[in-house]
């Protein structure tokens, strides 16, 4: 092949590279930015729930709850699923010293039916009505709280209802306000499908050593490479094994032909890759548990508004106390 028309074509493949390139980039800033202007020109409805005096429900009740809020993204529209949106909902507590604590939910207009069933199925009992807006134009403290680990290792949970109470530390921070006070804590949650959830479920299975992997909040690229090298790699060997050695297999193998054949095998998948101590596999079943869950994109935060800028700084700080119960050091604090 001439060298002109070799270059010709190296220069023909670039050009359509950064092309692609810049199409993916301009068409993914598009659709955040419509995104953006669908998020502030939806039609929300505030939906006000009244519990019942006493709630005996296990915690089991409850996932098969946010299940069902879940189910509300395979329930997109065809326009929804294309720019890829998810349904976004608000769960909010505030707090008032003349309405006193209130229990709001905030969601598009055309969602507030399906939820206000699944409220009421899970708490036949429950009062679910539509309210008014409730913020002010004050200004509010704001702070929101965020995991400090990656989001695969699981928070604290609440094994029993009946013995505690998880909101109990969060409600009590939100009474005893001021006349001029208002208090909100808002869970702002957007079912997702994720699939780097797959692939971290998979290397659980495999026993993989997925503490030092998830230091980091994302996978790196770096160690995906690596471990395509290293499959390569083990196949390059078997192969020149095989061809030197021929496929009949010996009674008798040295020990570093089994140190080889068992990397081999661990980097086909076929057998786990070390074995787990009792606290690694504690962890790893909770692990693994919570990738079997729904998942969900949420964002946590509250909002005080008053006067007495003190005082607004100490509610805020008695949130950080209260959410310090679904702490799990050192993985999540």
């Amino acid at each position: 092949m001439n060298p002109d028309t070799l270059l010709d074509w190296f220069v023909f493949g670039g050009i359509i590279f950064i092309s692609l390139a810049i199409l993916t980039i301009v068409i993914s800033v598009v659709s955040r930015v419509l995104n953006r202007r669908h998020l502030l020109k939806r039609h929300m409805v505030l939906l006000e729930l009244t519990p019942p005096s006493t709630v005996a429900k296990s915690p089991d009740a409850t996932r098969q709850l946010f299940m069902v809020v879940h189910g509300l993204r395979t329930s997109r529209r065809v326009k929804d699923k294309l720019m890829r949106r998810s349904a976004v909902i608000s769960f909010e507590i505030v707090s008032s010293r003349d309405q006193g604590i209130r229990y709001l939910i905030q969601v598009e207009q055309r969602l507030a039916h399906p939820l206000q069933q699944a409220i009421t199925s899970y708490l036949p009992d429950a009062k679910v009505t539509i309210t008014e807006e409730y913020l002010t134009g004050k200004p509010a403290s704001v702070i929101e709280f965020k995991q400090t680990g990656h989001y695969v290792f699981p928070l604290a949970a609440a094994q029993s209802l009946e013995q505690h109470d998880p909101l109990a530390y969060i409600t009590g921070a939100m009474t005893k306000l001021d006349n001029d006070e208002q208090v909100c804590f808002q869970v702002v949650l957007s079912p997702v499908k994720l699939r780097e959830a797959s692939i971290l479920s998979h290397r659980i299975l495999g026993n993989e050593d997925m503490l030092g992997k998830l230091h980091n909040k994302g996978l790196p690229i770096i160690g995906s490479l690596f471990r395509l090298l290293n499959n390569l790699l083990f196949g390059v060997t078997e192969l020149t094994g095989e061809v030197y050695h021929g496929t009949t297999k010996q009674s008798y193998q040295p020990g570093s032909s089994k140190d080889a054949q068992f990397q081999m095998q661990v980097a086909k998948r076929q057998r786990p890759a070390r074995t787990l101590s009792a606290f690694e596999l504690e962890l790893m079943e909770s692990m693994h548990r919570k990738l079997s869950q729904p998942l969900f994109q949420v964002s946590v935060r509250a909002l005080v508004y008053g006067s007495d800028e003190v005082q607004n700084k100490a509610r805020l700080s008695s949130f950080k106390s209260a959410l310090d119960a679904f702490s799990v050091p050192p993985y999540q604090e």
